[in-house]
């Protein structure tokens, strides 16, 4: 619990849908994120089985110190929990996916905003400790407006003497034998809001360029770096050393692409898989449609789905991109010098050249069937029904990223193709030895 005391008598209630793909960011991110700061953990589906299993839940949450309510699907049973939370007088924690699709009444408190991909529920988790951990030594209800305002008092009346001014305080006080802390107004926390792939990935291309930039040339015992020595001489007058062969062009861009060919190749499972069930969903909204008032709820839960599914793929194809455009660089970089002065002299040569071209043509076919496979998604999520703001909103955010993504793999894929007809033209000149057993 890096360093926080358990204690038996906190327990954290946490309101959330009765939906599975709630239950491993329960599981995974909320249920230890509450632990390390001391509290048992229980949620409404956990009592559900009981017979009564509404008294249940008022009686769990009567023993609750604190409730921790996620809003990302404001359903009528959600929203009727977090109104007995505010009554009760808890402190509560407002989570969700995107705060800017809670009602406005509702913005206007502290709202934690999460994210499930994997390099942002740490930082989540970590958030969500910090501030139950502040409730344990706190004597006032957090983010309750109604706890603040059943602690204002009443104004005296007319016949009543009047009072000395004393400072309102902002929350009512849980239990009288706690001490209050020194500063009784909570800081303000800020809504987390998602971080911006984009600009990491601009950032990470700068410094990647300036790192490549400042790194040492690899040589070895055939292959030096062009510009490695200065006044390095020209034509007949050059030697073997100074003039890299052919296979020193792949030894200096394998890296590069192979680094390419694993993004391409992650993106393409990651975008088939996805479009499958895209489609699958595109047919269950229809259904559901169709039938009108009588499946409203459902609808409403199958297009909440279809949103984080949506924000999911979106992030994790950000996360690849500036692999991709970094690699990219590298691989201009590593060739672009190189195959202006490689040498094909021997069989041997084009022998590795000829090789390189197979590699660098299957190259060129994953990535233009990455591209594929993005564009047809496109087109899938292009027909799906937005019947809702946070739909329209996550179908906008998913084409964006797309876009930037066909934008890189098309980047790639043409500097491909014009990299193989410069080594073609390379191959095919005429000073170059023809293969052994040829004419």
């Amino acid at each position: 619990m890096n360093g926080t005391q358990y204690n038996p008598e906190a327990l954290a209630f946490v309101i959330m849908p009765f939906k599975t793909q709630f239950d491993d960011f329960y599981s995974d991110v909320i249920v230890p994120g509450l632990r390390e700061a001391g509290y048992r953990v229980e949620r409404a589906e956990n009592v559900l089985e009981a017979a009564e299993a509404l008294h249940s839940t008022i009686r769990h949450m009567q023993r609750a110190t604190l409730v921790v309510a996620d809003l990302t699907l404001p359903t009528a049973f959600v929203m009727y929990q977090l109104g007995l939370a505010q009554g009760m007088l808890k402190s509560i924690v407002l989570i969700t996916r995107r705060a800017d699709n809670l009602p406005p009444d509702l913005r206007t408190y502290e709202v934690l905003e999460y994210s499930t991909h994997y390099k942002k529920v740490d930082e989540f988790r970590r958030q969500l400790s910090a501030i139950a951990q502040a409730q344990q030594t706190s004597a006032e209800a957090y983010n309750n407006p109604v706890a603040v305002l059943a602690a204002r008092k009443p104004a005296p009346t007319p016949s009543a003497a009047p009072k000395s001014p004393k400072k309102e305080p902002r929350h009512i006080t849980r239990t009288a034998q706690m001490t209050p802390t020194p500063d009784p107004t909570p800081e303000r926390l800020p809504v987390i809001k998602p971080l911006s792939e984009p600009k990491q990935h601009k950032n990470g291309t700068q410094e990647a360029a300036k790192a490549e930039s400042t790194a040492p040339t690899r040589q070895t015992d055939q292959v030096e770096a062009v510009g490695s020595q200065p006044d390095a001489p020209s034509g007949d007058k050059a030697s073997a050393k100074e003039m890299p062969h052919i296979y020193g062009l792949a030894l200096e861009s394998r890296q590069a692409m192979d680094r390419i060919g694993t993004c391409a190749r992650r993106i393409n499972e990651l975008t088939t898989r996805f479009d499958r069930r895209s489609s699958d969903t595109i047919e269950q909204i229809t259904a559901l449609k169709a039938q009108g008032d009588a499946k409203a709820d459902d609808l409403m839960m199958l297009l909440s789905t279809t949103s984080a599914s949506l924000d999911d793929y979106a992030e994790t194809v950000e996360g690849e991109i500036p692999t991709l455009h970094i690699s990219w660089e590298r691989l201009q970089k590593n060739t672009s010098d190189l195959i202006a002065t490689a040498r094909i002299e021997t069989s041997e040569d084009r022998e590795a050249a000829t090789l390189f071209v197979r590699q660098l043509e299957m190259l060129q076919s994953n990535v233009a069937h990455t591209i594929s496979s993005v564009q047809r998604l496109r087109e899938t999520i292009g027909q799906t029904p937005s019947e809702d703001k946070q739909t329209k909103r996550a179908i906008a955010s998913t084409n964006q990223t797309i876009e930037i993504l066909i934008g890189e793999l098309t980047r790639v894929q043409a500097y491909l193709v014009q990299f193989l007809g410069e080594l073609g033209d390379r191959m095919g000149s005429a000073d170059m030895p023809s293969p052994p057993g040829t004419n």
